[in-house]
Order: structure tokens, then sequence, then C-alpha cells
């Protein structure tokens, strides 16, 4: 089995195109910009393939902009495949993995840097333009 930095390498090598989308403020429309980026840029011109990493642990919400609420990922040999949204946009959230919106998510620094990491290398994204 590899190692997770191989595994990171091998994933993050079929993605074209990685943009990241921060601020160190909350409520500033990351999540907005993220949604309204990938839409433009898969509508822009069908072939492109657009995936979202959405980072917000504590408050997912790019799969309700998406109006993916309810779709889940799936998991096979390889890793977890990423939902399917609109425009064929793949899309990984903490929102898809949790049992309700109410459920609370009280993790640190150190631990959500691990589950981005690991939605990073354990995700298969396959070949895709842009993650966001």
């Amino acid at each position: 089995m590899f190692e997770d930095d191989d595994l990171l390498k091998i994933r993050m090598g079929k993605v074209k195109h990685k943009i990241a989308v921060i601020s160190g403020k909350g409520g500033v429309g990351k999540s907005v910009t993220t949604a309204n980026l990938a839409a433009a840029l898969a509508s822009h011109n069908h072939k492109l393939k657009v995936g979202i990493l959405d980072a917000d642990i504590h408050g997912p919400s790019v799969p309700k902009m998406l109006g993916m609420k309810g779709k889940r990922v799936r998991a096979g040999p390889p890793g977890v495949f990423p939902a399917i949204g609109p425009l064929g946009i793949r899309v990984i959230s903490m929102d898809f993995l949790l049992p309700s919106d109410e459920t609370p998510v009280i993790w640190r620094g150190p631990l959500k840097m691990s589950v981005i990491r690991q939605f990073l290398s354990e995700i298969v994204w396959g070949d895709l333009d842009y993650l966001l």
C-alpha cells in the first residue's frame, strides 16, 4: 500500500490546476465564491472537469449551495469517490459524512488539517482540470 505522501502526490498529480479560496476571517463568502467559480468553470467549457474540496469543517455549506443535500460519497477499492453535482462538479464535504446538520464538529487545528489532508489523498478525484 502507498504511504500517505505517495498517495497524495499521485492524486494531486492528476489535477492540472489547484485554486485555494482562503481568508483568515469567517463569513466573507469563501464558499459562495468557490461554488460560483466551480459552476462558471464547468459551464464555460463542458469538457472541463471541476472538483470542490469543501474545507469548512465546522459549517460545510457547498453541498447546500449546489443543491446536493442528501447526496452521499461512495467508497470502493481505490478509495472514496466524491459526490457528483450539477454540471458534473465533483464535491467532497464534511456535510456528506455527518448524520445531520445539527451534528457538532468540535475539532481543533491539527485534527482539521489531518482531515483536509486525508480528503486530498484518499478521495479518488480522477483527472481534474481544476480543484478548488
